[in-house]
């Protein structure tokens, strides 16, 4: 499938298998994704705001540079994923498969997390809340220094509203 630019907005797409598809800059505003496969897709720049993709199989799909805010990851395979340099404020992401996810310049400084394991995810110069290291992510505090893959990682949303690196 080659739809480069499509606009999808408040679309309905559950269950659609639209592996190894060509979205760039395509429009998803508002779509119901649930349960879609997008497996090795290409959403270069794609918008995704307030989209719902829980129980999506985005497994390799690259979403560089993609605008993923206030959208719904809820029980995603995001294995191997590219999110290098997406918008994700205000996305929440729970119970999602995250092994080898690259979230490298990542702004999700406003981003929701929820038992969820960064253990094997590269967040490289990502931009993270301040206050995630206090978040339940497996069930216990998180483990931040499990991290692997990160040279520096910035933390927004501190008390005194200063930035830390």
């Amino acid at each position: 499938v080659r739809a480069r630019g499509a606009r999808f907005k408040d679309a309905i797409l559950r269950d659609v298998n639209a592996r190894r598809a060509d979205f760039v800059t395509a429009q998803f505003m508002g779509a119901d994704m649930r349960a879609i496969n997008l497996t090795e897709a290409n959403l270069q720049g794609a918008d995704l705001t307030k989209a719902n993709l829980r129980e999506a199989n985005l497994g390799r799909t690259d979403f560089q540079s993609a605008r993923l805010c206030a959208t719904y990851l809820s029980t995603v395979n995001l294995t191997e994923a590219n999110l290098a340099g997406a918008d994700l404020s205000k996305a929440f992401i729970k119970k999602s498969i995250l092994d080898g996810t690259n979230f490298s310049r990542a702004d999700m400084k406003t981003t929701k997390f929820q038992k969820v394991d960064f253990s094997k995810a590269n967040l490289e110069d990502a931009k993270l809340p301040f206050m995630m290291h206090m978040m339940d992510f497996a069930g216990e505090a998180a483990d931040l220094p499990r991290i692997v893959f990160v040279r520096s990682l910035e933390f927004f949303g501190s008390l005194t509203g200063r930035k830390h690196s």
